[in-house]
């Protein structure tokens, strides 16, 4: 049932992304929760768009937090074990950009993410993501 439930709310967030309502449009909040959607669904087209265009070796930047992820979900030799839940902490300010939490519940371990935001002339981009230390 949890299993039903988790698809179908990264159903949800999927449509939503797939609103009318532009990536440049969003709040710092909404982007944040659709890169988090996205780099648990796989979906490169979508992280791609939320990345800030001229960031440098951008496609390699996505390709690696995908790539990242999918290991951590698929992989035999995987530490954590499958993937159970992703819990999406709102952005906070730090300057000039916005860093934002999500905790990865898997099976044997609980790993949290920053997802680092800027403003852009496109509106909220992410301009960096990874793995932190401990969670907070």
């Amino acid at each position: 049932m949890r299993r039903l439930l988790c698809f179908l709310s990264l159903c949800f967030l999927l449509l939503v992304g797939c609103s009318s309502t532009s990536a440049g449009a969003l709040n710092a909040r909404d982007v944040h929760t659709r890169w988090v959607a996205a780099v648990r669904a796989n979906d490169r087209a979508t992280v791609l768009a939320l990345v800030k265009h001229d960031l440098p070796q951008r496609e390699q930047f996505v390709d690696q937090a995908l790539g990242a992820i999918a290991d951590l979900q698929t992989a035999p030799h995987s530490p954590t074990g499958a993937l159970r839940d992703v819990e999406i902490r709102d952005p906070i300010p730090q300057g000039a950009v916005q860093e934002a939490m999500s905790v990865w519940y898997f099976e044997r371990k609980t790993w949290c993410y920053r997802t680092a935001l800027m403003s852009t002339d496109d509106g909220w981009r992410v301009i960096g993501w990874g793995q932190v230390a401990q969670c907070p």
